[in-house]
């Protein structure tokens, strides 16, 4: 939180608090610049100026950065000492991170989430293997049984026709292969099993299948 008015740093630790109590986590520390200030801007209408005190921060890469990136957690309604005490023992960890998939794994519940943003194939991080479009999977165990949860984020919207008001997207369909052998115990319709280690969802306006 800002500890002065008006306020100009740069910051390297490991996390951050904003002034409505957000804590902002980082697993590997960032380079943060902290603004907090008196800002003069437009209003959304365009035709009339406005201002206000504001708190700013942006991750800083430098000039033309190569292969830059970062993580962080948000941890809403929280006190500068409860995310210090996150901070030493945060409860989940970043497994990949990168041009094709970001994946995080959450310590202690059983769950691994994918954000894959190519087909992929030869995943070992848990459950699935790989799948052939982008899309976001969870999976989550429950004692011995796997819950798989997907969602295709592409809504595939049709092309506007003249005098339409909305046309609804078109569905997406979701092969994930799994490592091992596998047998279903429930599902909805739109999941189908195709072999031992391979489902077929059927996924739409970006709604996720479980």
């Amino acid at each position: 939180q800002p500890t002065a008015f008006p306020q100009a740093e740069t910051q390297e630790k490991p996390w951050l608090m904003d002034p409505v109590n957000n804590g902002y986590y980082f697993p590997v520390p960032e380079r943060v610049d902290v603004r907090c200030q008196r800002q003069e801007s437009m209003h959304s209408s365009g035709r009339k100026a406005t201002e206000g005190d504001v708190a700013v921060a942006w991750i800083d890469h430098g000039a033309a950065p190569e292969d830059a990136g970062y993580a962080y957690a948000i941890r809403p309604d929280t006190t500068a000492e409860a995310l210090a005490q996150f901070a030493k023992a945060p409860d989940f960890e970043v497994v990949r991170r990168d041009d094709s998939a970001h994946i995080v794994r959450f310590l202690g519940q059983g769950i691994t989430g994918y954000v894959l943003f190519a087909p992929a194939d030869g995943l070992a991080v848990g459950a699935v293997r790989g799948v052939d479009v982008p899309c976001l999977v969870m999976e989550r165990w429950e004692a011995d049984r796997l819950v798989l949860a997907v969602s295709d984020p592409d809504l595939r919207l049709r092309k506007p026709t003249p005098g339409a008001i909305h046309e609804p997207g078109s569905e997406g369909r979701v092969n994930v292969q799994l490592n091992g052998r596998w047998e279903v115990v429930s599902g909805p319709g739109t999941a189908q099993v195709t072999d031992a280690n391979t489902l077929h969802f059927t996924c739409r306006d970006g709604a996720t299948v479980q």
